[in-house]
């Protein structure tokens, strides 16, 4: 359960980085350093999702290959 409690505030800061630059394309235009900060975010956040995405799913196999062995 500790584990998922970063990947959560992860997801949710990747759906406002996400909301932020749709604002810009479809509402208003934001300012460059809005703009900027947004994808610097959701880079950071593709990264983390992906490594705890794949941590999980190894896991995941590895203990279901573990109870087929029983």
């Amino acid at each position: 359960m500790k584990s998922r409690v970063p990947y959560l505030i992860a997801l949710g800061s990747m759906v406002a980085a996400l909301l932020v630059l749709g604002m810009n394309t479809f509402l208003a235009a934001l300012s460059d350093a809005m703009v900027r900060t947004a994808g610097i975010i959701m880079m950071a956040d593709l990264v983390y999702l992906s490594y705890f995405t794949a941590k999980h799913k190894k896991k995941s196999v590895l203990s279901s290959t573990r109870n087929e062995e029983v």
